[in-house]
């Protein structure tokens, strides 16, 4: 098993954070052989990813004080940088953990990682690379005053698309579960800010898993209103539109806005309210976006079906214009990737 591959065997969610190398760093060395190591920026400093480590007094251990991008390749091509990073920007901002003006020197950082470690997957593969942020060390944790200055922490790692994670449900769909868990309060937390502190994710994926392994845990709010799943938008398509919950109440996701590019280009508009389950159940179809899989089908939610319970024909326009825009077949990079990957 390659260091690679370490995180296709975690939760979903934590997943992510695992290839960040913040905690399970140690781990590497005994598990990975016959291949070069990535490398991985941490504070200005070029590291191999196996050292791109947290201080156990890091904020964004202790407190998980952490806002994170994350961006993808096409063709080992960085796609919609500048938006990821203007997300970027604002969290930092909303969250006053870091100078947002330090994102300024991380496209470089980006092509660096990317050129170094791109060499070190399969052909016709692609890269994540991920962005974290944290507000720093905790200074009485690490034996200093309580007015001890610390800057923040930066890292920038890239892991291989594990696309055997959802490869099939281009063909078959999604299966959303609503959990008792609800959505962060927006007046705890600005959905708008990309961050770390995902416990109550961690909870709704643990309670979704278990009434259906393979299901994604989609979040409502206090009254019913539907959010987001843990990596990506929900988008409802009812014959002439596309339904979105409001734009305060969630992330604003850079692949929505490449659908609703997309989608506009059709002639078909976005329009933004509050939804709920039935709407899910009375939409012709319904999707969800993610930097990682860009587009995937939603065939049912709480185990009733969407539209006719089948991919539907929105779906496959989307995707294929998609495909067009970055100059790869996004369904067949991840058939053919997943392949490789599991066999």
């Amino acid at each position: 098993m390659s260091k690679w591959q370490l995180s296709i065997f975690l939760p979903h969610e934590t997943a992510e954070i695992a290839t960040q190398g913040c905690s399970r760093g140690s781990l590497l060395p005994a598990i990975v052989s016959g291949m070069s190591e990535p490398t991985a920026y941490l504070n200005g400093a070029w590291v191999p990813f196996s050292q791109a480590t947290l201080s156990v007094a890091d904020l964004g251990i202790v407190q998980a004080a952490t806002v994170t991008e994350m961006i993808r390749t096409f063709g080992h091509q960085p796609f919609r940088v500048e938006q990821h990073l203007a997300r970027l920007r604002g969290s930092l901002s909303k969250t006053g953990i870091a100078d947002p003006e330090l994102v300024s020197s991380l496209p470089g950082v980006i092509d660096r990682i990317i050129r170094e470690n791109a060499p070190l997957i399969p052909l016709g593969n692609d890269l994540g690379i991920v962005i974290v942020i944290t507000a720093g060390i905790q200074p009485m944790y690490a034996g200093g005053s309580a007015n001890t200055a610390t800057g923040p922490t930066i890292c920038v790692h890239s892991f291989p698309l594990p696309f055997e994670r959802w490869a099939e449900h281009y063909h078959t769909g999604v299966h959303l579960i609503v959990p008792s868990v609800r959505a962060m309060p927006s007046e705890v937390i600005d959905p708008r800010i990309k961050y770390r502190s995902r416990l109550h994710w961690f909870l709704a994926d643990g309670e979704v898993r278990s009434l259906d392994p393979s299901a994604m845990a989609l979040l409502a709010d206090e009254n019913g209103r539907l959010t987001e799943t843990n990596s990506g938008n929900l988008i409802l398509f009812n014959g002439r539109s596309l339904l979105t919950p409001q734009e305060d109440t969630v992330l604003a996701g850079i692949s929505q806005d490449v659908i609703f590019e997309l989608a506009a280009a059709k002639g078909i508009e976005r329009q933004q309210r509050d939804l709920h389950v039935e709407d899910v159940l009375n939409a012709a179809e319904a999707f969800v976006s993610s930097t990682s899989y860009c587009l995937l089908p939603v065939t049912s939610i709480n185990n009733r079906p969407v539209g006719t319970g089948q991919v539907g024909a929105m779906f496959q326009e989307l995707i294929s214009d998609w495909s067009a825009l970055v100059k790869t077949d996004i369904i067949r990079q991840a058939q053919q990737a997943a392949r490789e990957r599991t066999t």
